[in-house]
This record gives structure tokens, sequence and C-alpha cells, in this order.
């Protein structure tokens, strides 16, 4: 396998990369989403990545932290379902070690008509997949299946 190193600027840490993966990024190298807002428990936090909400999850699942928010700077379509998602959201599922997402809905030319569609039992790779392909594509997962949360 052909291997590239780089080393950090004003850091002695070494990343690997073989073939195009990644074996060990470190923080300052790492992608920052500044598209998104990441709400902790009511507090805003500076840095939105994926390695701080993994972070986080972790956390939700050791019940250090309640809930996480993710909040788009500008409302992603849902043509699917003629909604735009202004926010997603996650907590701890009734079950152990899985977790309860929340796509909150407003009617693209309104700012009423709140429908927040939630689903139980995710895992903590779904609910990195599904992160990933909103802070990356801005792909809302397929809610059209999932339960009505609210309704307002």
């Amino acid at each position: 396998a052909e291997k590239i190193e780089i080393q950090g600027s004003f850091y002695t840490s070494i990343i690997s990369f073989y073939k195009g993966v990644n074996y060990g990024i470190i923080w300052f190298f790492e992608k920052k989403y500044t598209d998104w807002t990441l709400e902790v428990d009511g507090k805003e936090q500076e840095n939105v990545t994926i390695e701080a909400i993994k972070n986080h999850l972790t956390a939700i699942c050791n019940n250090y932290n309640d809930f996480i928010i993710l909040t788009p700077s500008h409302p992603i379509q849902i043509p699917q379902i003629g909604r735009v998602c202004n926010f997603v959201q996650l907590c701890q599922d009734k079950e152990a070690g899985f977790f309860h997402f929340e796509v909150g809905t407003i009617k693209a030319d309104s700012k009423e008509n709140i429908i927040i569609y939630g689903k139980d039992g995710l895992s903590k790779y779904s609910v990195l997949e599904i992160i990933n392909k909103l802070l990356e594509e801005n792909l809302i997962p397929d809610i059209e299946n999932w339960e009505i949360a609210v309704e307002l």
C-alpha cells in the first residue's frame, strides 16, 4: 500500500494516509462546518466538527449531556414533503446506548406549521451517518415514515 505521511506544523504528530483512508487525523486538520450551529444542553459550541459531535454523543450515552441540536444557517429543502428542515436534535433513547433523533420542519414559505419528525432506537453509527450526510451534503434522512413527535 502506498503510504503518505504529513507532519503537523506546530505539533509533532504524523498523519498516515493509506490509499485515501485516514488513519489518525488530528483536531487541527479536521473539517469545521461553519454553516451549522451546534448547541449542547442549551449552550452554543464554538466548533462544529464530526469529532466534537462524536464526543457529545458519548457524553449523552454516559449521562453527561442530555441533548444536542444542530441548526443550519439556511433551511434545507425536503422536496418529497414540501417542507424545509430548520434544525435536528437528538437525545438518549429509552434504551441505553441508543438515540432518539428528531428533524424539525416548517413550510418552505412560512415560519408556521411546525412539524417535528422523530425516530427511536438509532445506534451511534446510524446517527453519525445521518449527521455526516447532513453536514457534507445537506441531505435529510427519509422522514416520511418517521413518527410525528410534535405538530404546532
